[in-house]
């Protein structure tokens, strides 16, 4: 769905702020500095019960779906842009034709509709339905989708990708990029390059190890770094390397037979994150 700007009012199409949620509050800092069209509902997905929130530059606007033509006739949608307007339009139009499919489609917490069955899923022509922890996240675009699977976190196996988000639970989200996926839908990000992926695997191999030392026990060099790298430098860990390089601490370490911290010491040796080292 594009959307033109407005030199007083653009509406970007953006997932707003996670704490936003049916209560319209939003997050210090959110207001100008990222606009939204946030559309979120009661699992029952009644239209008395689904609710508008507009982040805008200039104006905050909440209203209920069931009020949503009256708001579009005040004086109040007057002083918004046409673009705005027009995408309020649209979407409680796409919402009154695709609820009641919802209900009845609703598998893994997670609906997406074509409000034109005989188009193909695109913006403008999708609505996704996804159950929070304490509402229903209506989506309108493939950018929607990106933002909520765009954080990503690795499992202590170092082999898991779990996309995560405030509102939402692990499982809940693969299961929206596996129906993603499944689908066909291009969503920007949906998959993370081999040096991303390095990245968060290494990220994760220094958390799982820091806490295993810190739960049986073990002194931290907090005057250390956890990780330090540069852009011409390689990624270090000067605390795990350190707090490693203790015969005493690494004898215990060994003898604990804790699969997930092996792995993940293993992980980091081999690519010197971690200098085993004596000095």
């Amino acid at each position: 769905m594009k959307v033109a700007r407005n030199p007083r009012t653009t509406a970007h199409l953006l997932v707003a702020a996670a704490g936003l949620g049916l209560s319209g509050c939003s997050s210090g800092g959110h207001r100008n500095l990222v606009e939204a069209i946030l559309v979120t509902a009661a699992p029952t997905l009644a239209e008395g019960e689904t609710r508008f929130v507009l982040e805008l530059r200039d104006v905050r606007e909440d209203f209920l779906l069931s009020d949503a033509d009256n708001f579009l006739a005040s004086s109040r949608a007057a002083k918004l842009s046409h673009a705005v307007r027009s995408q309020v339009r649209e979407r409680c139009e796409a919402l009154r034709r695709t609820r009641t499919q919802a209900r009845h489609q609703m598998s893994d917490g997670l609906a997406i509709i074509r409000p034109d069955p005989e188009r193909a899923y695109a913006d403008g022509n999708m609505v996704v339905y996804l159950a929070g922890k304490k509402d229903v996240r209506v989506l309108f675009s493939s950018a929607e989708i990106g933002r909520l699977l765009a954080s990503h976190e690795v499992g202590d196996d170092l082999a898991t990708l779990r996309y995560t988000h405030p509102a939402f639970d692990p499982p809940r989200l693969q299961a929206l990029r596996d129906r993603v996926t499944a689908l066909n839908l291009k969503v920007e990000g949906l998959s993370l390059s081999p040096s991303e992926f390095e990245r968060l695997k290494i990220e994760a191999a220094t958390r799982v190890l820091e806490r295993w030392l810190r739960e049986n026990g073990q002194r931290l060099p907090e005057d250390a770094p956890l990780l330090v790298s540069g852009p011409l430098s390689a990624t270090r860990s000067p605390r795990l390397t350190r707090a490693l390089q203790d015969p005493t601490t690494f004898e215990q370490f060994l003898r604990s037979n804790c699969s997930d911290a092996i792995r993940a010491l293993f992980f980091l040796v081999n690519r010197d994150v971690v200098d085993l080292a004596y000095p």
